[in-house]
């Protein structure tokens, strides 16, 4: 019995010591497999998602780069311009609202038509005038500017020529301010453009009857000339307070000078005033008057026959 119990505990403890084998071989991979796991620096273990998730930003931003560059809409660009672009009436080209008061300045031919039709509304009513004149002109000055009202186009080229010389009298600072005064007050309320050379006629006569403000200005250019016709057409100019001499009212307060001193003091009479051309003579006159001549009962006057002219005879 003995033997068999030695027999017996040592097959028990060599199957412990199995066991415990089996165990610490189990133990070890887990403790291997975990291991690296901690021992693996925290960068290296998300670097496949960070590259992913780079991988994925990188298109994002190129659309989102797309969609910034699609915003301001560049192609746009040059449709805003052609928005911004006006149709000259009189040539019918595009330019911008501030190269048009320019292209309208230096084109004596666009601003013709429309002219011609403003003073001829104007020149055809009774009492209006038939001669043009340049208020930019002083008056003092020879070769001032007038002609007629058939013309209208001459006084913008006279304008435009005399705004380019260097005499100073015949005022070129004035007259190139009247030619920009002039085309603004025209742009105020533009021509409709033409398309066809028959409906031209037609558009300005329509355009005419809605009474622009370029109207306002023909009525003084058909008056006498003068600082009052001077100064009523530049009363009608916008920004008219940076007008130039013979503009203003200095030029108008010499004149009033000049005709004060030129009237002669009126002779005053005591003597009653008569219509001559009246038969009746007034009772007073016929008082007033002696005559000394002798006359017959009958009125008839009595003639002497010794003149002077015997008594000096009979002398000789």
């Amino acid at each position: 019995f003995s033997a068999a119990s030695a027999a017996w505990s040592a097959a028990t403890n060599a199957l412990k010591s199995k066991v415990q084998g089996k165990k610490s071989e189990t133990d070890e991979p887990g403790e291997l497999l975990t291991a690296p796991e901690e021992s693996l620096p925290k960068n290296e273990g998300p670097q496949p998602e960070a590259k992913a998730a780079e991988a994925t930003a990188v298109p994002e931003a190129d659309e989102s780069d797309a969609k910034g560059e699609k915003e301001p809409q560049e192609p746009q660009e040059p449709e805003e311009s052609e928005e911004s672009a006006v149709q000259c009436f009189g040539c019918g080209q595009r330019f911008k609202a501030s190269e048009l008061q320019a292209h309208l300045e230096s084109s004596e031919k666009c601003l013709s038509a429309a002219w011609q039709v403003a003073v001829n509304a104007i020149g055809c009513m009774p009492g209006a005038g038939t001669t043009l004149w340049c208020p930019a002109c002083p008056d003092a000055f020879l070769g001032k500017w007038t002609g007629s009202i058939s013309k209208a186009s001459a006084l913008l080229r006279h304008v435009a020529s005399a705004s380019k010389t260097g005499v100073p009298e015949s005022a070129p600072k004035a007259h190139a301010w009247f030619l920009t005064a002039f085309v603004a007050l025209l742009l105020s309320s533009p021509p409709p453009t033409e398309d066809t050379e028959v409906e031209s006629e037609e558009r300005l006569q329509e355009w005419i009857s809605s009474s622009p403000p370029l109207v306002n200005i023909v009525g003084p250019l058909l008056a006498k000339p003068g600082p009052a016709a001077r100064e009523a057409v530049r009363a009608e100019m916008e920004d008219s307070e940076s007008a130039p001499w013979p503009f203003g009212a200095s030029d108008a307060a010499v004149e009033v000078k000049k005709t004060k001193k030129s009237k002669k003091p009126k002779v005053t009479s005591e003597a009653p005033g008569y219509d001559l051309y009246n038969e009746d003579i007034p009772m007073d006159v016929f008082m007033a008057c002696e005559d000394h001549t002798r006359r017959t009962s009958d009125g008839v006057p009595v003639l002497d026959l010794l003149s002077s002219d015997e008594d000096e005879l009979t002398q000789l």
